[in-house]
């Protein structure tokens, strides 16, 4: 399942994605970023609960552009929906004086 078109979203600030769970028992979620499990960190959270599922990336920038999946397993099977983003306008690069 594919959500919406493109999330288009400037540099710096915060994307949240979200998705509507349900099923008995309960079903986990697990975000990925390319395919790659997203880990809890500073800048990336996950909430689940509630019949929902949810991803924050707090100053989002060019890196956190891509296609974002999520999928929703319980005991009886598992779905998934993937979202694709593009984080614009924004350029994130370290300077190095020595």
């Amino acid at each position: 399942m594919k959500f919406k078109g493109v999330q288009k979203l400037k540099g710096g600030l915060t994307l949240t994605l979200q998705a509507n769970i349900t099923g008995t028992p309960t079903p986990t979620a697990t975000w990925y970023h390319d395919d790659k499990p997203i880990e809890k960190s500073t800048q990336a959270s996950v909430d689940t609960g509630a019949g929902r599922t949810s991803l924050t990336v707090k100053n989002a920038t060019g890196l956190n552009s891509g296609r974002y999946k999520v999928v929703v397993e319980n005991s009886a099977g598992s779905d998934s929906g993937q979202f694709d983003v593009q984080v614009t306008g924004f350029l994130s690069f370290f300077l190095c004086i020595s």
